[in-house]
């Protein structure tokens, strides 16, 4: 008989699997991504070991990483597997959740399809934000509805999780939207204001660090407050320097858009990308280091 025990095994050694070739992958390629590498110049300056200039951008994937720097695991195999780490909390994370409705087969084959996805591939071992946020917000999602329907104490878990989302990618603040669902729909929603209100305090306290580093490095405590306004004002400053006033964007290039292929290398979209493919690296953003590859020495 088919159950939990035989089936999470099955899905978490099928995600180790793929995690540790998509890092062996990236490996070879390294950092091509010029935004990564702001993501480690920020780790970098969070450890002390280096400078950096764009530290209002989402800081909590940056500070895991300068743990790990601190700790003396550094180079880039350090970024691609914290990043692959999260990939593999992710896949776990959404069998965990879709058990909440669906059954052992129905959820493995979910949480395999959101595995395999291309766009998910694309970006699982690079050091981008994009797949440690979607993992982090399964998470919050799940200990929410656990919070609803069995113990009202993993809400204490479930808004800490949900401010970590925000803190690795910003625009993870939409989860709020399911999240109060979740919440103010629970027929005990009274009952349960106390676990809901220490969640909420540890959220706050989660925060608190970041908002003093930001104070002290950008002189705002909320430096995305900034960012969202230049976004719903339409004005492409520094700031927020991929936003296209194109509303016809997302229709040039689908394929692209939707997933490039899994290679680890940006698509060769734009003259910026184009250069990189031709160069191997983008000259200009490269931290120090030998033959363009992140090193700490």
């Amino acid at each position: 008989m088919i159950n939990d025990k035989k089936v999470f095994p099955i899905i978490l050694t099928l995600s180790l699997i793929m995690a540790a070739i998509l890092v062996y992958i990236q490996n070879n390629i390294g950092i091509y991504y010029w935004d990564i590498f702001l993501y480690v110049n920020n780790a970098m300056r969070m450890a002390h070991l280096g400078p950096a200039d764009t530290l209002y951008l989402s800081p909590f994937f940056p500070a895991v990483l300068s743990v790990l720097f601190m700790l003396g695991l550094t180079g880039e195999p350090t970024v691609f597997s914290a990043a692959a780490a999260f990939y593999i909390a992710g896949v776990t994370g959404l069998y965990l959740l879709l058990r909440l409705r669906f059954s052992e087969m129905e959820s493995l084959a979910g949480s395999i399809s959101f595995a395999s996805f291309s766009i998910i591939l694309s970006w699982a071992a690079t050091g981008a934000l994009d797949v440690p946020a979607a993992s982090l917000s399964i998470w919050a999602v799940y200990l929410a509805l656990l919070g609803r329907r069995k113990d009202p104490r993993f809400y204490c878990l479930a808004l800490p999780v949900a401010m970590a989302a925000f803190l690795t990618r910003y625009t993870s603040g939409l989860m709020l939207l399911p999240l109060a669902i979740i919440i103010f729909t629970d027929p005990e929603f009274r009952s349960k204001l106390g676990e809901l209100l220490a969640g909420t305090g540890l959220g706050i306290l989660l925060y608190l660090p970041f908002a003093y580093f930001f104070y002290r490095n950008v002189k705002t405590p909320f430096p995305f407050l900034k960012q969202a306004a230049g976004t719903a004002t339409g004005s492409a400053t520094s700031i927020n320097p991929g936003y296209s006033l194109d509303p016809l964007y997302y229709l040039t290039l689908p394929g692209v858009h939707i997933g490039p292929p899994i290679t680890g290398l940006p698509p060769c979209d734009k003259p910026l990308n184009c250069g990189a493919h031709s160069r191997g690296i983008y000259n200009n953003r490269v931290p120090a280091g030998r033959d363009g590859h992140f090193t700490l020495e």
